[in-house]
């Protein structure tokens, strides 16, 4: 899954989908340009609907719609000023899985 992280000022925020909140905090990382950094959802996170006056860089980022509504959950990351595309896995497929389909 494709997210979005902004970075400003020494702090960064990913926002995440609301209905993939729960996937998404369970693997409790995003990776970004190939290394990974911790969610920390116990910090305070803040709640977006995405409306058209949002940043641009985010919405594609994030793969984001007008209307979705997401949470803002902090990253325990030292990023330059900036927006991110994230990537987190929320589901895999087992080998042998593949096999049976």
């Amino acid at each position: 899954m494709q997210l979005a992280v902004e970075a400003r000022d020494g702090s960064a925020v990913c926002y995440v989908p609301y209905d993939s909140l729960q996937k998404v905090l369970g693997q409790g990382y995003v990776t970004i340009g190939g290394k990974d950094y911790t969610l920390q959802p116990e910090r305070e996170a803040g709640v977006t609907i995405v409306s058209e006056e949002m940043n641009a860089y985010i919405r594609v980022k994030g793969n984001l719609q007008v209307g979705d509504m997401t949470v803002q959950v902090p990253v325990d990351a030292d990023l330059s000023n900036g927006i991110y595309a994230a990537t987190v896995v929320t589901e895999s497929l087992q080998p042998a899985s593949l096999l049976l389909q």
